[in-house]
């Protein structure tokens, strides 16, 4: 069979035989028309040459093909290498290097290896990630974003990005039917950002019923119903979730979110889990879709510090918006939350267990058709701002709103409204244990009365 001989590089067409391996480099590599596909072999060298091409470029059978030192000029939605190639000291002629390049593609039943050796990718050589906004990618294991060095986790940072907005269409999906794990792990990452993407598992299925059936439950009975019995290990998006290595027990810092959807999981977001990691702070978690679970956001390292959650909108079926001190090392981090809505069917806003060194503050905080605003427990001192709890109407499931352990005697609800909108007055009961925690000009809504008790 004929062979194809380019000047910078000699390719086997579609043969049985073997390639020559070590090509060899020269000017820039163009090959037309666009439905020729090349078969590569060996270490493949282009000298900081641009690499153009309109068809695909396949590994040949053998091991260890290697492009090295090229500049990849390619559309963002064209696939371009399969997965056995791997890319050395590679740039782009653009920002971008696409999920689509490395085969990913929404028509495939199955994108894990597509997509994990893009991320393994964009990690490795420092490229910034973008995954095409062409509909849902199927992954049908869990992703991971580590780097392993001499046996042990070692920092590392990836820059992903995709066409997901907020108040957009669902258009940039990576979906998932994990029952355990999760759908993304970041183990040790540092100053990592993935902007625009959503997350979705397809198998967790929150409680129904009528709001008399549904508002009842409690954190013992509000389970998957799908009948895939998913328990509690079962996350979206999870921050050191793995177990160290060799005694590491460092954690991710500086991880920012953005534009990111998460959708149909136990938990959505989870922070250390594995009840090993130090630390772990430093994040950002901005324009956050909240999707249907048990829990949006679970932390459990008490040295978490400086960590953000900014517009986070979960108008759905959650059993707790934010828990903080009920996993991993059951100690609560230092969180700012700010400007979150919750409505529709999310039970209670907080769960918190403030057993760390640290509090949390919230400020403009909306929330709709809540069952109760939750508890607080803990050593220090939580402030809340600006806030509005609009409670559920039903008095049967209405709770009292509950307070207790030394350190909160001091936790402040200021400017906060609080009560029942469904223009009947009606009291709000507080319970609490102790006497002096401050409501400065907090008031019910319509007349509603605050009583303490």
């Amino acid at each position: 069979m004929k062979k194809l001989i380019i000047p910078i590089l000699l390719f086997a067409l579609a043969s049985c035989q073997k390639p020559k391996e070590d090509l060899k480099a020269g000017a820039a590599f163009v090959i037309t028309p666009a439905t020729q596909d090349s078969f590569v072999c060996g270490v493949i060298d282009g000298g900081g040459q641009v690499l153009r091409y309109n068809g695909k470029i396949l590994r040949a059978g053998c091991e260890g093909t290697i492009l090295r030192n090229w500049i990849i000029d390619c559309p963002l939605t064209k696939q371009f290498f399969d997965t056995g190639i791997t890319l050395q000291n590679c740039q782009t002629s653009g920002y971008y290097f696409s999920a689509m390049w490395q085969g990913a593609d929404v028509n495939n039943a199955d994108n894990y290896n597509e997509l994990q050796k893009w991320i393994n990718t964009i990690k490795n050589t420092g490229l910034h990630g973008y995954l095409p906004p062409l509909g849902t990618y199927v992954s049908l294991k869990q992703l991971d974003v580590e780097t392993i060095y001499n046996g042990v986790y070692v920092g590392t940072y990836i820059d992903i990005t995709g066409g997901y907005s907020f108040w957009g269409p669902q258009n940039c999906v990576i979906s998932t039917p994990i029952l355990g794990g999760s759908a993304i792990n970041f183990q040790l990452n540092k100053g990592s950002s993935i902007k625009g993407v959503f997350f979705k598992g397809t198998k967790w299925k929150s409680p129904g019923g009528t709001d008399a059936e549904y508002f009842p439950l409690t954190a013992a009975t509000y389970n998957d119903v799908s009948g895939n019995n998913i328990g509690q290990y079962q996350f979206g998006i999870s921050i050191d979730a793995k177990q160290p290595l060799g005694g590491q027990t460092g954690g991710s810092t500086g991880i920012t979110f953005d534009n990111v959807g998460v959708d149909g999981f136990h938990t959505l977001f989870s922070m250390s889990a594995n009840g090993k990691t130090a630390n772990c702070e430093d994040m950002t978690a901005s324009n956050i879709f909240v999707g249907n679970g048990k829990y949006f956001w679970d932390n459990g390292n008490p040295q978490e510090k400086n960590m953000r959650i900014i517009h986070a909108v979960g108008w759905s079926s959650l059993y707790c918006f934010f828990r903080n001190g009920y996993a991993g090392k059951f100690g609560a981090g230092e969180y700012n939350i700010e400007n979150c809505s919750v409505a529709y069917r999310v039970i209670r806003p907080f769960e918190i267990n403030g057993s760390g060194w640290s509090s949390t503050h919230v400020i403009d905080f909306q929330a709709e058709s809540i069952r109760d605003i939750g508890f607080i427990y803990g050593k220090f001192p939580m402030v809340l701002e600006h806030c509005k709890f609009k409670l559920n109407l039903l008095a049967s499931i209405r709770q009292d709103i509950k307070f207790w352990g030394d350190g909160y005697k001091k936790t402040v609800f200021k400017d906060c409204t609080i009560g029942f909108n469904n223009g009947v007055y009606d009291n709000v009961y507080f319970h609490y244990d102790v006497s002096d925690i401050y409501f400065p000009n907090t008031t019910g809504w319509d007349g509603d009365k605050i009583i303490y008790k």
